[in-house]
């Protein structure tokens, strides 16, 4: 759409939920055999895995041919603002048997008066079977699978925050793909793990791996 969109702005969707500590808490999840991090997700980045709240160069315009595998925490929530900037926020959820991904949408049409247009691909990467959808909130949520499992979806978004769940086998990766506007876009990608907030994806797309944390000793 030829707009202009300001990059230091972003973080300001989710203010009041960075830094929380995450003192005593056990890692009793997250399968090794899809993660290198399983066994210490703090310190994943000497795995090559991903780590820091912030990518200090988030891709924009391009796609990467090797995702970046990072951890994503199992019932971590963000808080999330209609109209006031844009971001792509990736949350799960699980029961016994499926975990829950919720994608949320959010756009700067308060400030710009401009629409976001979100296509987001999700492709599992476990041995957990197809993706499934489960609910949207938006009308204008369209979705459809492939032949290899991988979900596409899309929305455009203004003043609201859109949302649409899918569910595939618990504790199973899923690799994401954003594009905004037609065009490939990381910087607005918002994940929680540990009690942090990351936003800008190190790399399009990226690729979760849910874990489950407990209260530990």
């Amino acid at each position: 759409m030829g707009r202009l969109r300001d990059f230091s702005q972003v973080g300001a969707l989710v203010g009041g939920v960075c830094g929380v500590a995450c003192v005593g808490m056990m890692l009793v999840g997250c399968d090794s055999k899809w993660n290198d991090c399983a066994y210490d997700c703090y310190d994943c980045r000497y795995d090559g895995c991903y780590d820091p709240p912030v990518s200090p160069n988030p891709p924009s315009n391009t796609l990467d041919a090797k995702p970046v595998v990072a951890d994503i925490e199992v019932d971590g929530v963000m808080q999330k603002a209609g109209g006031d900037g844009i971001g792509v926020f990736i949350e799960y959820s699980q029961s016994e048997e499926l975990g829950f991904w919720t994608v949320s949408t959010a756009c700067d049409t308060d400030t710009s008066g401009y629409v976001c247009q979100f296509r987001v691909y999700l492709k599992p990467k476990g041995t957990g079977g197809w993706l499934e959808y489960v609910s949207k909130m938006g009308a204008s949520w369209t979705h459809e699978s492939d032949y290899d499992g991988r979900m596409t979806t899309s929305v455009q978004t203004g003043t609201s925050v859109d949302r649409i769940v899918f569910s595939y086998s618990a504790l199973q990766p899923v690799e994401f793909t954003v594009y905004l506007d037609n065009k490939p876009e990381a910087r607005y990608t918002y994940w929680m793990d540990q009690g942090r907030v990351h936003y800008g994806a190190p790399t399009n797309p990226i690729q979760l791996c849910p874990v489950l944390y407990e209260n530990g000793d």
